[in-house]
């Protein structure tokens, strides 16, 4: 059982603000093409992240460090966990059994001081930090463009 749930299902994938349709998220080829196409893209912002706490303390410590300025200019961090199981008891996918990656546990967004400093994440209790990653993102509110990003595993 997956995040405490029986019946998570997402089938959707979405890259750059760009949603995929079903079919295109199903099709592990189509799906690889269209995040190859985005990896291709020349970014000018750099994200740096590092633990400033240990990987089993609650509340996680994570320390930032980026160039990113400007008005309308955030700094995304997610705490996101992989090799996640459910077990679906109901609607299209009912009695099958789903592998998870990167599924989202925390975030905090950072809107002003995004020099450097650290924010604080509160992990749920069932997190295996062996299949955690901390990821970093720079967006622009405005236009919803990524300008740089970065991902660390949570143990070293």
């Amino acid at each position: 059982m997956a995040l405490g749930q029986s019946n998570l299902y997402t089938p959707e994938m979405v890259v750059q603000m760009t949603e995929l349709s079903y079919a295109d998220a199903t099709d592990l080829a189509s799906a690889r093409e269209f995040v190859d196409y985005f990896l291709t893209k020349e970014v000018d912002t750099s994200v740096t992240l590092w633990r400033g706490s240990g990987a089993e303390e609650s509340p996680l410590v994570v320390n930032y460090m980026t160039d990113a300025s400007g008005e309308g200019i955030e700094l995304t961090i997610l705490l996101v966990e992989g090799d996640l199981v459910s077990h679906v008891t109901g609607g299209e996918n009912n009695g099958e059994t789903l592998d998870h990656e990167s599924v989202v546990r925390a975030f905090s967004t950072v809107v002003d001081d995004l020099g450097s400093g650290q924010v604080e994440m509160t992990p749920p209790e069932d997190l295996v930090p062996g299949n955690a990653r901390l990821i970093g993102f720079v967006q622009d509110s405005a236009t919803l463009d990524y300008l740089g990003a970065t991902g660390v595993a949570l143990i070293d």
